[in-house]
């Protein structure tokens, strides 16, 4: 079976895996694609890195100054995509809208991003806004190797699981 492997940053990561993030934004992205995403950590540690702790007595994901390498660098669990949605920026609103997310607000909030973050990443071209369902987070993470890659991909790529 083919899936997409992709490459996000441990911030974001930490929002999928809370169940907070319903969107990843990419600049390319198949808008065909239905399927699994396997999710790649990258070793980003600029905003921390990828942990787990009980707060609040529930188990849940941060991200901590505190050095830990248990998920930097490595396949932590992924999501099922329904549909992939082209983002349009607007000219005369001045706002990003998706067909799911008509106001620019929504996108965001379901992404995680902040208005700058999205307009400097997407730099005044239209992108792809990838929708996240059923997140597996996997016991034990897992490396490239596993799925037959020597190194993580620069956004994504095609992979045979």
């Amino acid at each position: 079976m083919i899936a997409v492997m992709a490459s996000i940053k441990p911030r974001h990561n930490k929002n999928i895996l809370n169940y907070i993030k319903w969107w990843e934004i990419r600049k390319m992205f198949p808008l065909d694609y239905v399927g699994w995403v396997y999710i790649y950590n990258t070793k980003d540690t600029e905003h921390g890195y990828l942990t787990n702790a009980y707060v609040g007595g529930k188990l849940e994901f941060i991200t901590s100054f505190s050095k830990h390498e248990k998920y930097r660098g490595k396949v932590i669990a992924r999501f099922w995509c329904d549909r992939v949605e082209e983002i349009e920026f607007d000219l005369g609103e001045k706002e990003w809208f998706t067909e799911s997310c008509p106001e620019e607000k929504a996108l965001l909030k379901e992404s995680c991003l902040q208005d700058y973050e999205l307009d400097v990443y997407l730099g005044g071209k239209n992108g792809r806004a990838v929708h996240i369902q059923k997140v597996e987070i996997f016991n034990t993470p897992k490396s490239l190797s596993e799925f037959n890659l020597v190194r993580a991909p620069q956004s994504w790529c095609y992979i045979e699981v």
